[in-house]
């Protein structure tokens, strides 16, 4: 198995993550009111964050999914809510937050 095929079969990834009709991986956006796709970010298995952003860029060239390599498992999604210094450990982006803060 290839690792786009990996990936999206990934319980993780595959609710977050589509191919469309070329065959390309997107993002599958939504917004329930509170939060939307943008907000998401990932927990790897050396507990570094990844943004949704990091993940779609890397889909077909890393694989998520090999416990050995733990700077690239992933092990869970969350949205971030509230926490306004949450930062991307592969490329530094900051992981914007769904609540602003008063």
């Amino acid at each position: 198995m290839n690792t786009l095929d990996k990936n999206i079969a990934n319980k993780h990834l595959s609710n977050l993550f589509h191919l469309d009709a070329n065959g390309d991986v997107q993002i599958t956006r939504w917004n329930d009111g509170d939060a939307s796709d943008e907000f998401v970010f990932f927990t790897l298995k050396d507990f570094g964050l990844l943004s949704i952003e990091t993940v779609h860029d890397l889909f077909n060239v890393i694989d998520f999914n090999d416990p050995s390599v733990p700077e690239w498992f992933i092990t869970r999604w969350e949205i971030n809510y509230e926490d306004t210094d949450l930062w991307d450990d592969h490329t530094a982006r900051h992981i914007p937050y769904a609540v602003p803060i008063d």
